[in-house]
């Protein structure tokens, strides 16, 4: 699969087939009481997949993007308590990366896409790199959802 992902939690049935484990993901995120969760880690299915709810201090989209790119895990974001915006490439060049932690970092430039309450992203290793955390107008918190999901080749 190629490309990162983005649309509406309604129709995320439609994405279940990409993944073995995205229907379990998006049953999590369709979950009536998602907003109202307390930050923390919620188990979906052991380490293969699991969600961390998080209080998120989000920054001007204008300021400078610190993007990631992971290698094991897609990432499933979506805000739950306000609009986020992403920064996103389609490709990556080899930033530093730390392989305890599935997470490489370093600085781009990229096109910006804003996901809002009921939405998702879905961001795949090898596909480019995001750049979570960001507002389009003015720093703000706002409480979002990561799923973590075992990339295909280690989840069947």
């Amino acid at each position: 699969m190629k490309h990162h992902i983005f649309g509406r939690l309604a129709d995320s049935a439609a994405f279940e087939s990409l993944h073995p484990l995205f229907p379990k993901a998006f049953a999590f995120l369709r979950r009536p009481d998602i907003a109202s969760l307390a930050p923390g880690r919620y188990g979906i299915d052991g380490d293969r997949c699991w969600a961390s709810v998080a209080d998120l201090e989000l920054s001007p989209a204008a300021e400078k993007m610190k993007y990631e790119v992971h290698r094991r895990y897609i990432d499933i974001q979506a805000p739950l308590t306000g609009p986020e915006t992403f920064g996103v490439l389609e490709s990556s060049g080899g930033p530093e990366f730390d392989d305890e932690r599935d997470i490489g970092f370093f600085e781009a430039g990229g096109r910006c896409v804003t996901v809002a309450p009921g939405e998702f992203a879905v961001f795949m290793p090898g596909d480019g790199a995001h750049a979570p955390g960001h507002s389009d107008d003015g720093p703000r918190t706002v409480r979002k959802v990561v799923v973590k999901v075992l990339a295909r080749q280690e989840a069947e």
